[in-house]
């Protein structure tokens, strides 16, 4: 998941938890060349893992991260990767910065893949896909969030961000999509009225510098859909963007990169710049473990479905962060 940020930082130059006893770290490996792993995304029903990098996607298995299988692809720089709720189809996302965003689709699991498109004026950073599978919403530096039904046909296009769009995801029962990026806003849209209104529902501008990734809480019990976000402000901030409530926040010792929440939505594993994962609680906003996880920057990290956590970083580092029994 992790996006724009690689490039971002080249040109910028105990509390008791009942989670502290979750991860240790099990197992690690390198990939053949030094280039930073970008984009991770592991299938929640199979011990398998997609890892995107300027060398390509591999498919790994867990947690002993074994290359299994390499993916065709075209993207010379892969910043996103997304598997559907479904199970039936894998998207990959990049391009070339000022050039052009890039699609990939691919049948999953078998990795076949089925459509390459660039619809975009410049890199896409993030991709999401809706609840029931049939769309995804790519997030672009050209300013602009595109919707896809499985042809890879535009359905719809946002535009409102004033620079480049990091991070996308679908509310639950199609109440719309959040978008954030590096204007520092949070824009809540509601699809229902997208051709008659084509202007955000709700912008959030709590944050005070780019906002890097973003997800919705998918728990059942929220009445109210709960996100959260991680900014270059160094904070992790929870909302309810449907009626623009920021709920909470906590400021990090280290620049935030990438987050996954766990299964059970209480709690969020956010990767640093520091090479850390932090664990931080979702309702007090507090982190309650950190784990020493890279020697050096962490740039992206994704969760199983027994919160084992894979993290991805500079020069090649990858490690899977394996649930104590």
């Amino acid at each position: 998941m992790m996006k724009f940020v690689v490039a971002f930082l080249v040109c910028a130059a105990s509390v008791f938890s009942p989670y502290q006893h979750l991860c240790q770290v099990q197992t690690a490996t390198e990939v053949e060349s030094n280039v930073p792993i970008t984009a991770v995304v592991i299938d929640k029903e199979r011990p398998v893992a997609v890892v995107g990098s300027q060398t390509g996607l591999t498919v790994r298995s867990l947690p002993d991260l074994k290359v299994l299988q390499e993916l065709p692809t075209m993207l010379s720089s892969i910043h996103d990767v997304a598997i559907s709720p479904d199970g039936r189809r894998l998207v990959a996302v990049g391009g070339t910065p000022g050039e052009s965003g890039c699609i990939e689709l691919y049948e999953w699991p078998s990795g076949e893949q089925i459509k390459h498109a660039s619809p975009h004026q410049d890199v896409i950073y993030g991709v999401a896909w809706s609840p029931d599978s049939t769309s995804f919403a790519t997030a672009s530096a050209d300013k602009s969030v595109q919707i896809f039904d499985l042809d890879c046909q535009n359905r719809g296009t946002l535009q409102g961000h004033s620079r480049a769009v990091m991070a996308v995801d679908y509310l639950p029962n199609e109440l719309g999509l959040l978008t954030a990026g590096v204007d520092t806003s949070i824009r809540y849209w509601d699809l229902k009225e997208l051709q008659q209104n084509p202007q955000p529902v709700r912008t959030l501008i709590n944050h005070t510098k780019e906002v890097f990734a973003m997800g919705i809480r998918r728990r059942s019990l929220d009445t109210i859909p709960v996100a959260a976000s991680i900014s270059q402000d160094r904070t992790v901030r929870f909302w309810q963007p449907t009626i623009g409530r920021m709920m909470r926040f906590v400021r990090l010792e280290s620049v935030p990169l990438d987050f996954c929440w766990l299964s059970d939505g209480s709690q969020l594993a956010v990767a640093c710049q520091d090479g850390r994962v932090r664990y931080v609680a979702a309702d007090t906003a507090q982190v309650v473990k950190t784990i020493d996880a890279l020697d050096g920057i962490a740039y992206c990290i994704a969760a199983d479905s027994n919160n084992g956590l894979l993290v991805g970083g500079v020069d090649g580092q990858l490690r899977y962060l394996s649930p104590r029994e």
